[in-house]
C-alpha cells in the first residue's frame, strides 16, 4: 500500500491525523502531495496528514480498464448520433472484469477490506484516532468505518 504522512505545521497540541484517499475508478491520492503538503495548507496547520493510495489506485498495484476510459470531448459524448453513448457497455465491463481477474483477486477489492486497511495503517502508524476524509464515496465509507 502507497501511504505518504505529511507532519503538521504546529507539533502541539496535536491533533487527530486526517486520512485522505480518492475513490476511483483507479485514482491515486499521493499524487496530490504538492497540494496538500504546501505550508499554508489549512487542513495541515495542527493535524498529520496522511495520503493513502486505496487497493487498486494509484501506487498500491492499480487496476486499470483502459477500454473503459472515455477519449472523447464532452461534445462527442453527448452527441446522440454517437455510437458508443453507453458509459460502461455490458460487454466491455465483462471483458474488463475478465482480464483484471487474471490479474488479482477482485473480491479484495472492496470498501470493507480498504477500511480495514485503513483502520491497520491509523493503528501501525500510532495514531489513537483520526479524521476520515472520503472523497466520492463519502457516506457509505463513512457507515462502514464507523
Amino acid at each position: 500500500m502507497n501511504i505518504i504522512v505529511i507532519p503538521a505545521i504546529n507539533s502541539s497540541p496535536k491533533k487527530s491525523a486526517i486520512f485522505y484517499f480518492d475513490g476511483g475508478p483507479g485514482i491515486g491520492t499521493t499524487k496530490n502531495l504538492d497540494f496538500f503538503s504546501a505550508k499554508e495548507n489549512p487542513y495541515r496547520q495542527n493535524h498529520d496528514l496522511v495520503l493513502v493510495d486505496v487497493r487498486g489506485t494509484g501506487g498500491s498495484n492499480p487496476l486499470h480498464c483502459f477500454s473503459l476510459q472515455n477519449q472523447m470531448g464532452l461534445a462527442q459524448q453527448f452527441d446522440e448520433h454517437n455510437p458508443r453513448t453507453e458509459m460502461y457497455p455490458v460487454d466491455e465491463v465483462k471483458g474488463c472484469y475478465d482480464s483484471l481477474s487474471r490479474l488479482a483477486d477482485l473480491t479484495q477489492y472492496t470498501t470493507t477490506n480498504i477500511v480495514h486497511d485503513m483502520e491497520e495503517v491509523r493503528r501501525w502508524l500510532g495514531y489513537e484516532d483520526s479524521l476520515v476524509w472520503l472523497i466520492l464515496w463519502l457516506s457509505f465509507s463513512t457507515g462502514i468505518y464507523a
